[in-house]
């Protein structure tokens, strides 16, 4: 049940989520106000409070693609076991729970990493070719 809300992120927190995941890293610096002191905001006010929350280089890419299951939730996190693109909903209470995870900022940037590393790879490979034609 949720029992507090995110102004950043723009929707609602069990006792579990915000202990696990709003106590720790960047979501420490986050403003939460528990439920009882102020109620749940509609589906519309919090995707109204996460543009209004948006960095200006942050609208500059585009829109987060929102969870086919729970259409209010941004997808932010990779399943490793069943390769989709989950919200923290899914992660922390539906069907992906207690699977592997990866924040899509972290994968992000080792996708691009290891791209960067083929693309290298591959144009050594086709000098090489091109030498021995």
């Amino acid at each position: 049940a949720e029992t507090a809300r995110c102004h950043e992120c723009g929707f609602g927190l069990c006792d579990g989520c915000l202990t696990t995941v709003h106590s720790k890293g960047r979501f420490k610096r986050h403003t939460v106000t528990r439920i009882a002191d102020a109620p749940l905001a509609t589906a519309s006010q919090r995707k109204r409070e996460r543009a209004s929350a948006a960095k200006p280089s942050d609208q500059a890419h585009a829109p987060r693609p929102m969870c086919p299951d729970h259409g209010d939730y941004p997808v932010e996190l990779y399943c490793h076991d069943c390769g989709a693109c989950i919200c923290l909903r899914c992660h922390y209470s539906g069907s992906h729970k207690g699977h592997q995870t990866t924040p899509l900022a972290d994968l992000h940037g080792t996708l691009a990493a290891d791209l960067r590393t083929n693309a290298d790879h591959l144009g050594r490979s086709a000098e090489t070719v091109a030498q021995l034609t």
